[in-house]
Order: C-alpha cells, then structure tokens, then sequence
C-alpha cells in the first residue's frame, strides 16, 4: 500500500526514453528510464499531498523534494567504507557497500538536517542513459564543433588553432563541401569554386549546412545565442558523446595537474546542454556565472559579457576527441561517482506523486541523473 505521506513533488521531471515529463504527467505502461539507464515501465501512479514535505540538497547543490515518506536507494554512512574501527583494531566493514531503501524521514532522523561528511548518505549514480537514436542531419560531432568554433553570421566559417579538429571536420562535411583556409585560423566551409558565402543564389540558399542552421532557427546567432537543437540532445547515446566531444574539443579543457575538465562559454543554452550531456552520462557538473573583462582601442578596462564555466566529473566515458587533451586526463580522486545527500531542510508541502516502475531495484531517473525508488 502507497504511503501517504510518501510522493516526489509535482513539477519534478522525469527522464524517458524521449525526454523529460513531469511526474504528475505519467501514466501506467509509460516507459521511463531506470537507474541502470535502460527503458522501464511505469506500473502504477498515485497522487499525494503530504502534510510535510523535505528538500533534499546533494552535492553540486541537486535539489529533490519529495514527501517524508519517500523511499530512496540509499548507502548508509556506515556502509560506505571498506574498513571500519572497532576496539582500536581496523576489520573489514560487514555493511559495505550494501544498498537499502530508506525513507527521507528516517534519513534525516539518523544523520540530522546537516551531517558531517563521514555521516552522509549516497543514492547510486546513474549510468548511461539509453534513448531512441535518431537521424541527424549534420554530424553530431560536427555540429558540436560548429557550435563551439563556428561563425553563423556571414555565411560558415570555423575558427581553430587545431589541426586535428580540422582535419576530423574535413572528414565530416558533406561531399559537395570543402574547407577555404583564409586568414591564421579561419577556414570557410564552401561549395565547389570557393563559393558559399554570398547573399544571394545557391551560394546562400544551396549550401547545405547553412540550410540546417536555418531551419533551427541557429544561423544569423552570436555565439551568445548559440543553443543546441533537441533532437542532439535526446538522443542515442553515441550521439550524445559525439556531440559532447565536439563541444569539449572546441570549448572545453582540461588542467594540466589535477586534469580538472571544464566547458566555457557565453551561451548559457549551451552551458545547460553540457550540464545535461553530462547527466546523461552519469557524471556531475557544477556551474559558475562571470562577468569577462576587456581592454577598449583606448586602453580602459570595461566589463565584457557574462561568461558560464561548467566543472565536470565524468569518468564513465572520455568527452574529447582531440588528442592533446585526452593524454592530459586523470581519473577524480576526490569525492565520489554517487550523489553524496549534503541537507534535507523543511519546505512547504504541496502536491506530490507516487511512481512505481518495473525496474530490477525499483529506480528511475530524475533531471539532473538523480536516482529516485518507485
């Protein structure tokens, strides 16, 4: 029988194999996606309205709210490490890394609001998302690149230092497009005789690129502007990593010491498709907003636009294509892969809903790749 204090918010978004729904939005035999990333069934659906509700904050500050009933698949902090103390001898910890379902009420009586870091509990971290492939027009990593290097406003062009992008770029635009190196760094994707970039005949309405742009509404954008078709973002997963790629090899780096990955850019559209790639992958971003700085013609400091650099921890897959950034790559260290629980707070309580899914351990996948129980 379904708990009625039990239910996550209404409003939360639910991942499917097509995209997301709100929670309230599912009905029996919908298919969701499972916390091992393959296609479920939704088996019943129920609405609540507890008279409590708890927020649940988990690191790189994930929210879920949920009713205190609400079941999770959790590590309990005594479970999470492969040694314990006992009478001043280090043995093996009998409860590692067993897995149980607790409700958000119990986690909080056992570990409090705000838990020291040995006391948190884990949920799992998703694993790679399977989601319907899709064709696409243009190259998934082609059109990452074009997003992250290329010029949409006179005709197309990419700008790069890169040799070995330029080349896997070569290799990816359609047989009647070649690239035009003009200038240090920029070359010009054109039709046959040079041409492409004109504003009138095939040149312009004939190129085949640019026609895709247009009909996603991206030609014409600044790179502030610039947003990634949804159709790329939901998916298979080899399009997905390709498109990532393409993104990461243009505007993404990675630390020469701690090999640190971040993705930067003026575009919070695709700032927030990074954040949602990565989830997709079972990895974690974290987000932070600047205001860039520049010199004018006539040397004063002025502000310059806000720019978002998104920090990744993503070790199930490898999100470059470009060698010189791979070879720089070191596995996390600190932390961990599963999303550590860091507050549960008191909000106040609204509608909530009760999902149950066919799943082998009962999960299903939340926006951010958060693993909730049905």
């Amino acid at each position: 029988m379904v708990s009625l204090d039990a239910g996550l918010k209404n409003g939360t978004l639910v991942w499917t194999p097509h995209g997301f729904t709100s929670i309230e939005e599912l009905r029996p035999g919908d298919q969701v996606v499972a916390g091992d990333g393959t296609a479920c069934t939704v088996i019943c659906v129920q609405p609540t309205r507890p008279s409590r509700a708890l927020r649940l904050t988990f690191d790189r500050q994930i929210e879920a709210e949920c009713g205190p009933g609400q079941t999770w698949r959790v590590l309990h902090p005594a479970a999470r490490f492969a040694t314990r103390h006992s009478h001043r001898k280090v043995e093996p910890n009998p409860r590692y890394n067993k897995w149980q379902a607790v409700t958000a009420e119990a986690m909080l009586s056992m570990s409090g609001a705000a838990p020291l870091p040995r006391r948190r509990f884990l949920i799992p971290a998703s694993s790679t998302v399977e989601m319907g492939a899709k064709q696409l027009p243009i190259d998934p990593y082609l059109m990452g690149v074009l997003l992250g290097d290329g010029c949409f406003r006179k005709g197309l062009s990419i700008s790069s230092a890169d040799d070995e992008i330029m080349h896997a770029v070569a290799a990816l635009l359609p047989s009647d497009l070649s690239l035009k190196k003009e200038g240090k760094y920029d070359y010009k994707l054109v039709l046959p005789g040079g041409r492409g970039h004109g504003r009138g005949g095939r040149a312009y309405y004939g190129h085949p690129l640019t026609q895709v742009l247009r009909d996603y509404g991206l030609h014409g954008l600044l790179s502030m502007e610039k947003f990634v078709p949804e159709i790329y973002l939901h998916n298979s997963a080899a399009a997905r990593l390709a498109l990532l790629q393409g993104l990461m090899d243009t505007d993404g780096s990675v630390a020469n010491t701690q090999g640190t990955i971040e993705f930067s850019s003026t575009s919070p559209h695709l700032a927030a498709a990074v954040e949602y790639l990565v989830a997709s992958f079972g990895g974690k971003t974290a987000t932070k907003q600047r205001i860039t700085r520049y010199t004018d013609k006539f040397g004063a400091r002025k502000d310059g636009l806000p720019s978002f650099r998104v920090r990744i921890r993503l070790p199930q897959v490898v999100p470059f294509r470009l060698s010189r950034k791979i070879a720089r790559l070191v596995p996390p260290v600190s932390t961990c892969d599963e999303r550590v629980l860091w507050t549960i707070d008191e909000v106040e309580a609204s509608g909530c809903t009760v999902v149950t899914v066919n799943s082998i351990d009962n999960t299903f996948v939340l926006e951010h790749g958060i693993v909730a129980h049905g």
